[in-house]
């Protein structure tokens, strides 16, 4: 019969490899495939024809730090070195500092030359398909290790729900055109939860007169040690990956767990065989903070060492290490407390320090160690930046009904977990994971209504939490009195909402990509990030190849470096402060625009694209002077800019009417299904600097 059992549960495994190669490799044939086809149907004028389309040559990307990803992997693949910490895309002639993980660079040039070797790609190609294939690899692979981390706590079809709906919900971070490191942070952080809380969080037990093992009760201690050495790995990896997310992550996680620590019977009086031992904890934290300073050094030694605190670094390393020696002492004096030393209120309050000092130094240590502090950048974040904005600030309505099945998940969840702890016989393993999944639901759903940028971590933590709810009722209506067994009808209640929001995502994601297939319709961004292709490419054509040196819409400059167009001065990245300043000066400047011209020569600079929409122009007048909408901002270079005709003009821009015609050309999309055609353009100008 066990042998049975085993066989059945590899059964489970390959079922969900199998919907999970469906799944991502579907989404990825998909979106490619409709892409295309939508591409067939572009002409320049309205009329079907098989005029050259040479745009059509390179694949474009959803998302600007896609094209960013993909520069760094390809400049780093023709530089033959092992890391990029310069770049010359944006700040030019200068360029600036690169301090971003290099782990997604490394698979990207990885998967490049993979695809050089065994399909025979040229290089432009396959760094292409690495884009295309990168996400979804990393999805599926994540994928099958929380189903293989998920069947060791619970029974396997659980398991194969939640992995399957986790996969479902979350293909916005593992998408095809979104080759970016917020897939890779998402994975670690959420293998770091789920290991910790397979580890048994201090709680042991010997299994040597049990039949058979218990599902939602406590490994063996090596077991259990493993188990947290892992947890401790996965979170230096999430620091590396991004330290500022995880640090508030791991804030969650170490609330909930003293939180369980504090609620849970000390001793525990439902398991005679049931062991406690805090000093995981330290073993934890050990292995945490050395994953996390082993590749800060893997990044940046041999030097230069410098404090920047926007990414990985030994401070974050020490913080983890406080952490989790605040909850060895917690643990040791809760659940062993005649063994609580003075060397163990000393080693606490040694611990209390080294967590403190992170966020003192965040706060308020000098603002050339967290760039993100000073007042430029603020700026941009507080209004600019949609990551960083409240879902109620962007478009309240459509954000709140896209979102809508996951946040009445969790709050469900978190109602019923509640209910069940106070009036059902939820057994006593069964409560501590219960309370780090709430309180890590709860502190992601808190920080989703601030910035909308934590809506990655919703779906897996809720699924995680719903389906650990699931398993916790039906242990209970197994061991509990039947007074207090909870009625079988809630936890099917519940398994079944979690269909049905993963169902609702199958159908917000998969519809898109239908239309496109049909040649029917394209999403908006996607509509524009294909545009902003063309338009590139056309002018590095008429340019004769000659790289330009640019002042450009923000969300263009990684693109304009990809495709070859040239090197920008502004970009959205903390590193370039120093180029988004030089902008702000440039369109901010008032007329006659003295400063501008200053920043032209000493940049060397030979063109702008400006948007009519002001909306650059707008921000970049805010970053300069702290407000917006002024009426003196028609009175600077970038008001005047936005005029296409306006006469103050000084004489050394000159409008290239060529160039205009080209990046502002209008594109024609054929919809075969009802006959019609539909018309798109940037509203982009482009001069040319004669300073």
């Amino acid at each position: 019969m066990r042998r049975w059992r085993k066989e059945f549960r590899w059964l489970y495994l390959l079922g969900v490899i199998v919907l999970l190669t469906v799944w991502h490799g579907g989404s990825l044939w998909l979106t490619d495939r409709g892409i295309r086809n939508v591409e067939e149907q572009v002409f320049s004028r309205p009329v079907v024809s098989s005029e050259a389309k040479p745009w059509h040559a390179m694949r474009f990307f959803g998302d600007p730090d896609a094209y960013q990803w993909l520069s760094l992997a390809r400049d780093l693949r023709a530089s033959g070195g092992l890391r990029m910490r310069q770049t010359a895309a944006d700040n030019t002639p200068f360029g600036r500092e690169v301090h971003w993980a290099h782990l997604p660079i490394w698979t990207l040039a990885a998967l490049a030359q993979t695809f050089e070797h065994l399909v025979d790609l040229s290089s432009p190609v396959a760094l292409e398909w690495a884009g295309r294939a990168l996400m979804p690899l990393i999805g599926f692979l994540y994928g099958v290790a929380l189903f293989l981390i998920l069947a060791r706590r619970l029974h396997p079809w659980l398991a194969s729900l939640a992995t399957v709906a986790i996969a479902i919900s979350s293909l916005y971070d593992f998408h095809p055109l979104r080759p970016d490191h917020h897939g890779f942070q998402t994975a670690f952080a959420v293998a770091a939860l789920l290991l910790f809380m397979t580890s048994g969080m201090g709680w042991t037990t010997s299994r040597r007169n049990q039949k058979a093992p218990l599902r939602n009760q406590p490994p063996t201690y090596p077991s259990a040690r493993r188990y947290l050495l892992a947890s401790g790995i996965c979170s230096g990896m999430a620091l590396w990956l991004g330290a500022t997310v995880f640090t508030f992550f791991l804030f969650a996680l170490a609330t909930g767990t003293a939180l369980a620590l504090l609620t849970s019977p000390s001793p525990p009086t439902c398991r005679v065989d049931l062991h406690f031992y805090p000093n995981l904890y330290r073993q934890w934290g050990l292995a945490g903070a050395g994953c996390a300073l082993l590749f800060y050094l893997l990044e940046y030694a041999p030097g230069p060492f410098s404090m920047r605190l926007e990414v990985n670094h030994p401070a974050y390393a020490l913080w983890f290490l406080g952490t989790a020696e605040c909850l060895r002492a917690l643990a040791l004096w809760k659940h062993d407390h005649a063994a609580f030393q003075r060397r163990d209120l000393g080693m606490a309050l040694v611990g209390t320090t080294g967590a403190a000092l992170l966020p003192l130094l965040l706060l308020f240590g000098p603002g050339a160690w967290v760039i993100p502090r000073s007042p430029l950048m603020l700026q941009l974040h507080s209004r600019y930046i949609i990551d960083f904005l409240p879902p109620w600030h962007v478009a309240p309505l459509p954000v709140y009904l896209e979102h809508a099945p996951i946040l009445l998940l969790g709050g469900l969840t978190l109602a019923l977990a509640r209910y069940a702890d106070r009036h059902q016989g939820i057994p006593f393993f069964c409560r501590p994971p219960l309370i780090v999944l709430g309180a890590v639901s709860l502190m992601m759903g808190l920080l989703y209504h601030w910035q909308c940028r934590w809506f990655a971590f919703l779906p897996p933590v809720v699924t995680i939490f719903s389906i650990y709810l699931v398993s916790a009722m039906s242990q209970a209506r197994q061991d509990a009195p039947p007074s207090r067994r909870p009625a079988a009808w809630l936890p099917i209640v519940l398994a079944g909402l979690i269909c049905a929001q993963a169902a609702h995502a199958a159908f917000r994601d998969l519809r898109p990509l239908v239309q496109m297939f049909r040649a029917e319709h394209m999403d908006a961004g996607w509509l524009q990030f294909m545009l902003q292709r063309n338009a590139i490419l056309q002018l590095k054509a008429a340019s004769g190849g000659e790289r330009m040196r640019l002042i450009l819409p923000v969300a263009m400059a990684p693109a304009a470096h990809y495709f070859g167009l040239g090197d920008a001065v502004a970009s959205l990245y903390w590193e370039n402060e120093e180029g988004l300043a030089a902008t702000a000066e440039f369109l901010g400047d008032p007329l006659p625009g003295q400063r501008a011209r200053q920043v032209v020569r000493e940049r060397r600079l030979t063109h702008l694209l400006v948007d009519s929409s002001q909306r650059d122009t707008r921000m970049f007048y805010h970053l300069l002077y702290g407000k917006a909408d002024a009426p003196d901002f028609q009175q600077t270079l970038g008001g005047a800019l936005s005029q296409p005709t306006d006469a103050r003009l000084p004489d050394w821009l000159c409008p290239d009417q060529r160039l205009t015609d080209i990046a502002s050309q209008a594109w024609y999309i054929y919809i075969p299904a009802n006959q019609t055609w539909a018309q798109f353009h940037l509203p982009l100008q482009v001069v040319a600097f004669q300073p």
